[in-house]
């Protein structure tokens, strides 16, 4: 899950340009803290936040439009 986004940031600049980030977690204050540490996250990179159980991940994947994941973290 996504916790305070140590692992985002740096994964954000590995798949700038053009990647895009998708990172979940059930509790509305990590999604908060996230929010704060992947503001500064390279312009070129999509950073989609969903406050949902890891377990729902296909469904976020969906809604997010992403049609195919390259990692899983």
């Amino acid at each position: 899950t996504l916790g305070g986004a140590g692992h985002s940031r740096p994964i954000a600049e590995a798949i700038a340009p053009g990647g895009t980030l998708l990172a979940l977690d059930q509790d509305a204050d990590a999604i908060a803290e996230a929010t704060k540490t992947l503001a500064d996250a390279p312009e070129t990179v999509t950073v989609v936040l969903r406050q949902v159980n890891f377990a729902e991940i296909a469904a976020a994947v969906e809604s997010a439009g992403i049609a195919g994941v390259d990692g899983v973290l």
